[in-house]
């Protein structure tokens, strides 16, 4: 399955996760977040996206080849830097990081619970900063491919 194709599928279980007990909703989408991550790490556009150069901007000194760019947090070890990048964006950010490794938050069987608001389209989680700790992922970012116009950031 693509990540967009569980994307789509949400459009449909979350409203109708409204009527199910919270924590099986909760489950369902806590597994449904690891899921559509590992799927969108390998859903990488075969052809980029490149953002016209209007779309650039300068700020304070750094270029940013358009302003659009993945939300803090998001990607907590450096996943689908390539997706980002060939989808146009402006600028990855991973993190949130720590310098000691976190597996993250387990309630009632439930790891890194998250708990969707359907009706609102928002959602709370309870992850806890899972993450493989500064060092690691110092070294990742160290490897990743340096692209003008496109920083790389890190939620601390």
């Amino acid at each position: 399955m693509h990540a967009t194709a569980l994307a789509k599928l949400e459009r449909v279980i979350g409203p109708a996760s409204t009527w199910l007990p919270p924590p099986l909703t909760v489950n369902l989408y806590s597994w449904g977040r690891k899921q559509f991550l590992s799927w969108l790490d390998q859903d990488i556009p075969s052809e980029p996206f490149d953002p016209p150069e209007k779309l650039s901007t300068t700020l304070w000194g750094i270029q940013f080849r358009s302003p659009l760019f993945n939300a803090a947090g998001m990607f907590k070890n450096g996943e689908c830097y390539e997706t980002v990048l060939r989808q146009g964006a402006g600028a990855y950010l991973g993190g949130t990081g720590t310098w000691n490794s976190r597996v993250g938050n387990k309630r009632n069987g439930i790891a890194l619970p998250i708990a969707p608001y359907p009706r609102s389209g928002g959602a709370s989680n309870w992850l806890g900063l899972p993450n493989d700790g500064d060092p690691v992922n110092a070294e990742r970012v160290a490897a990743l491919p340096k692209i003008p116009g496109f920083p790389i950031g890190w939620s601390v």
